[in-house]
């Protein structure tokens, strides 16, 4: 089968759940037989090249493409404000680079009012570039973010698909972008709710990861509820994978499922690729060096003494409890350490979060896969204490190598402590009192000490 998967989580700066779950979703279908191509709405066209040779015009197109999927879409605009902002340059280098940003932001702009004014509501095959992929020894290839691109057979460019699509979610009377691409694909999956649909002869299939932007009110998305409910109502005119039995059932209560279209609830492997260095992390102990994300310098980490918590940094994941609790465990007399890798925010809860105490806490900010399997391999203990999941990857992570973890009482992590021996190493709490975590954290890197000075 020729299958279509939507970039849109594949295109923020960091990569989290959803991100992991495309990936994987990526290769399983690339496993199965299948050819993947990838949908985006990172538009690379450009009609000065028109006088060059068409193989040459694609593969100048998907460059583009690809280096904003690993450095980001405004990617531009971020490396000309850096060098501008760097000592020692002219006065006419620094008159170029303003009016460059400043053309950069006014293209940006206009091409937000072109889409507000005329949203597209349908893509055709006119639409679109189909660009296949070249992997004979490309530097992208071997991009640590594009990892995934080994999986593709292309990419499929089209023009302001997902910013047409939720503006024509946000119309009185919303209606869904609608993909027209019958004659040339099989299926088209969409790794998060996305307001489209497609035609018959187009099979279709939304992932539904959570609802919670309507029942959380602290969510990002919260603020554009009414856009998120629509592009969950999307879903229910299309075939659902859903990433955890507690997702499906909150949506079927929320969107009652319509007749004809069929709901699978997926199993998601664990999101960290660990190769034959596994044995070596594993029979020995050393410091890990990494960044600071709270000051320009490097921290040292030594193996087995320091817990770990690594999601992202918002109000749902419940991390100020967290740093109350390890507060109250007194683990710090002992010289062990809570590291926190998540990108902070520009807002007051990451202001709290950054202003714990920096002998510690470390708090990393974004880290690579590398660095997170790391991490993953030398903690004493995992936690995740959210007040609200989809599913939860770093408690499958953690628990797939037998890693201890303590997480909170949700539904999702009460799911995947009953897949094969979980409840081995996780520990589910309740989110009522810090003294439970502390004595939990106490009780975990003691006996996890213990074990490992045996092992040795």
């Amino acid at each position: 089968m020729k299958i279509l998967v939507t970039d849109l989580d594949l295109q923020q700066t960091e990569h989290r759940g959803i991100a992991v779950y495309s990936k994987s979703l990526l290769r399983a279908l690339q496993m199965s037989g299948a050819e993947v191509w990838l949908l985006t709405d990172i538009y690379a066209h450009n009609k000065k090249l028109r006088h060059l040779p068409g193989e040459a015009q694609s593969l100048i197109e998907t460059a583009n493409i690809l280096d904003k999927l690993a450095n980001g879409k405004d990617s531009a605009a971020r490396q000309c404000l850096l060098t501008l902002k760097e000592a020692g340059r002219g006065k006419m280098k620094k008159a170029f680079l303003l009016t460059r940003l400043i053309l950069l932001k006014v293209r940006a702009a206009v091409e937000r009012l072109t889409v507000i004014a005329w949203p597209k509501r349908i893509y055709r095959r006119r639409d679109i570039r189909l660009l296949t992929l070249n992997h004979y020894d490309s530097p992208y290839a071997r991009h640590e973010r594009l990892n995934y691109t080994r999986h593709l057979q292309g990419i499929v460019s089209t023009k302001n698909l997902y910013a047409s699509s939720n503006m024509l979610a946000r119309q009185p009377k919303p209606v869904s972008v609608e993909i027209r691409l019958g004659e040339d694909f099989d299926a088209l999956i969409t790794t998060c709710p996305l307001n489209m649909r497609s035609c018959p002869e187009l099979a279709f299939i939304q992932t539904v990861h959570d609802i919670i932007p309507l029942e959380y009110t602290a969510h990002p998305d919260h603020a554009s509820a009414a856009l998120f409910s629509q592009r969950l109502a999307s879903c229910c005119a299309a075939n659902k994978l859903y990433v955890s039995e507690a997702t499906r059932k909150k949506f079927e209560t929320v969107y009652p499922e319509p007749t004809g279209h069929v709901g699978s609830t997926i199993v998601q492997p664990p999101s960290l690729c660990i190769g034959s260095e596994f044995e070596y992390f594993a029979n020995s102990r050393r410091n890990i060096r990494i960044a600071n994300g709270t000051s320009k310098e490097t921290t040292e980490l030594k193996s087995f003494e320091y817990l770990l918590f690594n999601s992202s940094v918002e109000p749902r994941k419940n991390l100020l409890f967290l740093l109350r609790a390890f507060s109250n465990s007194g683990l710090d007399q002992d010289g062990i350490r809570l590291c926190i890798t998540g990108k902070l925010k520009k807002d007051n809860h990451s202001l709290a979060i950054a202003s714990a105490d920096k002998g510690s806490v470390v708090i990393t900010n974004y880290i690579d896969e590398a660095t997170k399997a790391e991490l993953f391999l030398n903690a004493l203990c995992i936690l995740s204490p959210s007040l609200v999941e989809g599913f939860g990857i770093p408690v499958l992570d953690a628990a797939s190598l037998g890693a201890q973890v303590i997480a909170s009482t949700t539904e999702p992590h009460k799911e995947i402590r009953k897949i094969h021996d979980f409840s081995d190493y996780i520990t589910l709490l309740e989110m009522d009192s810090t003294a439970t975590w502390a004595s939990a954290m106490r009780s975990c890197a003691r006996s996890e000490q213990k074990r490992i000075t045996c092992t040795k």
